[in-house]
């Protein structure tokens, strides 16, 4: 199938993301693309198609889909992003931290997110603030990548504003506003994305509680940062997390030890 043809697919709702797949395997053709838009009532297609082709797009069957997300429940049957994706040859490590972080918490993030930077290692987050500011500006300071999937659509101002330095991910069209539907979906597919999950602060306050769930249900390894464990201000959920058995590390090396890692001379690899 063309590529006009998929973006045309990739406009049919969320909800139907097998049918497309089936669609794109069958490779159906733009008639019968067309009036499978009109059973499902699709309004605005041109300016909607429009949208998407100012930014990268990564369809299911193309050799760049991160394909970690092959192992989602429904994968998402198009990936967007603002300046490419993930490289499918690196470890991806997801960043959890509250947007309400204070200051000890930032530099052991600043220092932690450095030494993974020049290791080119990959960091995905799901936020703003200045917690992944200060995760970003560690990441492009030392050559590192760092994403950000989004939980509406990138053609949003104020969140490229707020992400600078980092690329935008997400599976929701452009224009798109984010809903509670988006972030169930968007913890998902961070939960999938990632190889591992490490955890700096976790506060009741803010929505980053709520990653954690489905990365357990994943089967991903949590770690948890032991600024968290001796938080004096207390994240209840941090010290919940490592009460329950997730592993406290307090640098980069330990987390290379506990992952069963190797440095290597261009990137950081999985020896499992």
């Amino acid at each position: 199938m063309n590529c006009e043809n998929k973006r045309l697919v990739s406009l049919l709702p969320y909800s139907v993301e097998k049918l497309k797949i089936k669609m794109l395997k069958e490779n159906f053709s733009y008639r019968e693309i067309m009036n499978t838009h009109r059973l499902y009532k699709s309004i605005n297609i041109s300016s909607r198609l429009s949208a998407l082709k100012k930014f990268n797009m990564s369809f299911i069957d193309e050799m760049d889909y991160p394909k970690n997300l092959l192992n989602c429940d429904i994968p998402p049957f198009r990936l967007s992003s603002t300046a490419g994706f993930p490289n499918n040859e690196y470890m991806k490590f997801g960043i959890i931290g509250s947007r309400y972080a204070y200051n000890d918490v930032l530099t052991n993030l600043y220092n932690f997110s450095s030494s993974m930077a020049r290791e080119d290692c990959e960091i995905i987050g799901t936020g703003g603030g200045t917690f992944y500011y200060t995760l970003e500006r560690a990441m492009e300071y030392n050559g590192g990548r760092s994403f950000v999937l989004s939980s509406s659509g990138i053609n949003s101002l104020s969140f490229v504003k707020d992400n600078y330095y980092s690329t935008i991910l997400s599976i929701f069209e452009p224009n798109e506003k984010p809903t509670r539907k988006n972030f169930s979906q968007m913890y998902e597919i961070f939960a999938t994305l990632c190889d591992c999950v490490i955890m700096f602060q976790c506060s009741d306050l803010d929505d980053c509680r709520r990653s954690i769930t489905p990365t357990l249900d994943s089967g991903k390894s949590i770690y948890v940062h032991k600024s968290c464990v001796n938080d004096r201000i207390g994240c209840e959920r941090s010290l919940s997390l490592y009460n329950d058995g997730c592993l406290a590390i307090s640098n980069f090396n330990d987390l290379v030890s506990e992952e069963n890692l190797e440095y290597g001379t261009s990137e950081l690899k999985n020896i499992k």
